[in-house]
This record gives structure tokens, sequence and C-alpha cells, in this order.
């Protein structure tokens, strides 16, 4: 699913500016709200038709190319 498809159904607030990510590991990082919302970032579940796994990054994984 695109970051941007989850912004639309979320609407932040106009004062929001960073989206911070938690993983199971204990890491956790902040984002800036414009590169998350870029065209080609993603939130992938599933690799081959099936859910990803602990060590893939899952239960969701963010894919951010840039």
């Amino acid at each position: 699913m695109s970051a941007a498809h989850i912004l639309k159904l979320v609407k932040p607030q106009q004062d929001v500016r960073h989206c911070i990510f938690y993983s199971r590991d204990g890491y956790t990082t902040n984002v800036r709200l414009d590169r998350f919302a870029d065209n080609d970032v993603l939130l992938a579940h599933s690799w081959h038709g099936k859910p990803l796994s602990q060590a893939q990054g899952g239960p969701v994984r963010i894919v951010m190319p840039k």
C-alpha cells in the first residue's frame, strides 16, 4: 500500500511535520511527512503472496527508495 494512500485515509493535521516508526526490536526513527508522502514510498505486508516474517521486517515494513 502506498504511503500517500494511507495519508489520504488518516488526514494528518496541518501542523504535523514528521511521522515516527517503531519496530519490534526497539528501533525507532522519525521521517519528515513530506518524504513519507513521496509517490514511491510503500508499506509492504507480504512478499510473493505470503505475509512478511519478522526476519523480513514484518508484519509491515516501510520501503523508502530515496
